[in-house]
């Protein structure tokens, strides 16, 4: 499986609809440059998917390890907030005409609102993809908006998909919140979604599913029982689980051993239906620890191109001094992507830009040198890549200056 595509950094980590599975996506293609990403600093590129989906993967995607982020209300959360009841439900009867939809549903479980378990609703709402069908059975997590009359159910995952993979969160019926060893008491809506998430991942059948399952659980910023949860996935034997555990213990609490860990076994990502996530993490990486970059530059070492890619990618919007040796090395990448990031990396370095994140490159504080620049000379102007595209025609004669530059100042900058 192929790296999901990028733009400044941040991975696009969301699958596309085909049929009543959810495919990851995942493709990285060619960068083009500086000035091509910066037409949409912090901006995720979104193959069929709506803006509240693009928003929803910056959210997941960027600042991944830095502390304090578990305290924000992420796109989950904000969906919840949007609905007048989120429950667990399953469909007694119902039809699909087109893209309309109208069911009774029972509701098993309610995690918010005054809708009763046992009770049956009606609930109406169109979907992504049209097709002609009874409906009966179909059991998850809904997130409902009062219509007077009815109710109508907010998209779990917007965009071009059929009802499963879009109106609600499929769940299993045996699976249960008090089957998860969490020692946290919900308190929250979100805690609540949290453990119902959990439940299900760690129960899971279908693959497809546990990639929806994953990303919604990912959105999940103000919970207080989500890093417990997320060490208790984390422990989980099978790879499918234990990566989600993994993601959300770096995004979420900043665990540097749970990227320590990724750097481990990154030969195993690609094998997983949830890598674009992980990839999405790796490369919305912009904490700036020493053992953070470390683990970067160890992924960036990887033999699968694509994750290597991401490692440096964030390494570039990093550029500390920590991370030059590693962008250096990336130099001599055989993937022509990975080159052009390690120079810009060094331009960034030099002339004294701030670790960017889609919030300064969107207002441009990003490009501007907030320290001084004593490394930034009329040579390393000629050679930069901070604020330019690079001309593949050109490549060699900016790989030759950069590493020269490299071997002059590298004894200084390290410390050797």
């Amino acid at each position: 499986m192929e790296m999901p595509r990028t733009v400044d950094g941040v991975c696009d980590p969301h699958g596309e609809a085909e049929g009543n599975e959810l495919r990851p996506q995942g493709r990285l293609p060619r960068l083009q440059g500086t000035a091509g990403r910066a037409a949409l600093k912090g901006v995720i590129v979104i193959q069929r998917t709506t803006r509240a989906v693009a928003l929803f993967l910056i959210t997941v995607a960027v600042g991944a390890g830095q502390s304090g982020s578990q305290a924000a209300k992420g796109p989950t959360d904000l969906l919840a907030d949007q609905a007048d009841a989120v429950v667990v439900g399953q469909i007694q009867s119902g039809q699909q005409n087109g893209y309309s939809v109208h069911m009774a549903l029972l509701v098993v479980r309610t995690l918010k609102g005054a809708l009763a378990a046992g009770a049956v609703v009606n609930v109406g709402g169109t979907t992504g993809i049209a097709q002609n069908k009874s409906l009966g059975g179909q059991y998850g997590l809904w997130f409902l908006k009062s219509t007077g009359g009815g109710w109508a159910f907010l998209p779990a995952s917007p965009g071009r998909a059929p009802l499963e993979t879009s109106a609600y969160l499929p769940l299993l019926t045996t699976a249960s919140p008090s089957d998860l060893s969490v020692t946290a008491v919900p308190s929250t809506v979100s805690d609540q979604i949290a453990l119902e998430l959990g439940a299900a991942v760690q129960g899971y059948h279908d693959p497809n599913t546990l990639f929806n399952l994953a990303w919604t659980l990912s959105g999940i910023g103000g919970s207080t029982v989500a890093p417990g949860l997320f060490q208790t996935l984390r422990s989980n034997p099978d790879p499918e689980i234990r990566f989600i555990g993994l993601i959300g213990a770096w995004n979420g609490s900043g665990d540097a051993s749970a990227l320590g860990e990724i750097a481990d076994n990154v030969g195993l990502i690609s094998k997983i239906h949830t890598s674009s996530l992980v990839g999405s993490s790796i490369c919305g990486t912009r904490d700036a620890g020493a053992n953070t970059v470390q683990y970067l530059g160890k992924i960036a070492s990887a033999e699968d191109v694509n994750f290597a890619r991401c490692a440096v990618m964030a390494l570039d919007f990093i550029h500390t001094r920590d991370a030059l040796p590693l962008l250096a090395q990336a130099l001599n990448s055989a993937d022509p992507n990975t080159r052009e990031l390690a120079m810009q990396g060094l331009s960034r370095f030099v002339d004294s830009l701030p670790i960017q994140t889609p919030y300064n490159g969107a207002n441009g504080q990003a490009l501007i040198s907030k320290d001084p620049t004593p490394y930034r000379t009329s040579q390393t102007d000629r050679y930069a890549l901070s604020r330019g595209s690079l001309d593949p025609a050109s490549e060699a004669e900016y790989l030759q200056f950069w590493k020269s530059w490299w071997t002059t100042v590298q004894d200084k900058l390290t410390g050797n």
